[in-house]
């Protein structure tokens, strides 16, 4: 399906409809430089219907005259996104929560330039960005209305997880952090929850790699924390305190989506990304194996994408520089 502005971001919003974010301009990432230049952005909710011809797209529901700040949060069939009606980024944006029947609820207004918002079980919102003015990387957490957790972090705070990282019961996260200086390093923070209030009990640095993502698959039955950048993907290993890395892109490609899912449901993830380089596109699935990531399957793509979401059964949704594709891999 073709689309006004580049699609760069996909969520699941329920078992039949998704999430798509459209902008004019949006995010970049390369291997030595974040840049991010903001335009008008829109969001719209729609369905997949299978039909004999493929899938057919209807449009549900779309929010504009806003431009986009966020990359949004999915959660029980709520969206939650910062924004702002204002082109001038140094005024103050706005958290706000859309529901199911496309009614908008301002949460809180923010003085953060939020690049992601992730959310807790509770209900408590994690915000992640830059502060326009000081150019610090800040980690917000709103519950109800109120923040009741900040800290600054480096330049720019990209990636975050929601996780029980101690086995506790209660939810922890991680976060990812740039530095900008002689060279980019990349600050992991992790925050355990204790009886409600969040400590930092462990960081992690990398020279020369710009972590904006941060997911979790599984791997020989067991949980897997993957960081990953531009140019390569790393496990983290909390119960040994290490960085170890699985995959490093070919010289002269980057990463740009990256998705984990079972595609052929032996109970191991794969991770799937587009490659890219200056000539090409391509969509590669990679397995686990022996502590690294080996590819498993690639092939070229006709258009660039930013951003990629599994639908199961070895079915992807593509968000591209000019519409919407459905992937679907060969049994």
């Amino acid at each position: 399906m073709k689309s006004e502005w580049p699609v760069v971001g996909l969520e699941k919003v329920n078992a039949t409809a998704y999430l798509m974010v459209s902008m004019k301009s949006f995010l970049v990432e390369d291997d030595d430089s974040i840049s991010v230049n903001w335009g008008e952005g829109r969001l719209s909710t729609f369905e997949l219907i299978p039909q004999d011809s493929g899938m057919n797209v209807l449009w549900n529901y779309t929010l504009e005259g806003y431009r986009i700040f966020s990359y949004p949060c999915v959660s029980n069939g709520h969206v939650y996104v910062a924004v702002t009606g204002s082109p001038n980024v140094h005024e103050h944006s706005e958290l706000i929560e859309i529901t199911p029947d496309g009614r908008i609820r301002e949460i809180a207004e923010l003085e953060e330039f939020v690049l992601k918002v992730a959310r807790m079980s509770d209900g408590t919102l994690i915000l992640t960005g830059f502060d326009v003015k000081t150019g610090t990387g800040k980690v917000v957490l709103i519950k109800g209305t109120k923040k009741i957790f900040e800290r600054s972090m480096g330049n720019r705070v990209l990636g975050s997880l929601v996780h029980d990282l101690d086995g506790d019961g209660a939810e922890d996260f991680i976060v990812a952090g740039v530095v900008f200086e002689n060279h980019t390093k990349s600050i992991i923070s992790v925050f355990l929850n204790r009886s409600g209030s969040f400590v930092e009990d462990g960081r992690f640095e990398l020279l020369n790699e710009n972590i904006w993502g941060i997911i979790l698959a599984k791997f020989e039955g067991e949980e897997a924390i993957l960081l990953y950048g531009p140019k390569s993907i790393y496990l983290l290993d909390l119960s040994d305190a290490s960085v170890a890395k699985l995959y490093e892109a070919k010289e002269g490609y980057y990463l740009t989506p990256v998705e984990v899912d079972d595609s052929d449901g032996d109970g191991q993830d794969e991770v799937f990304a587009v490659i890219h380089n200056e000539t090409g596109n391509f969509f590669t699935g990679l397995e686990y194996v022996n502590g690294r990531m080996q590819e498993k399957i690639e092939f070229p793509l006709n258009a660039k994408a930013f951003s990629i979401l599994s639908l199961g059964s070895r079915s992807f949704l593509l968000g591209s520089s000019d519409g919407l594709y459905l992937l679907r891999l060969p049994e």
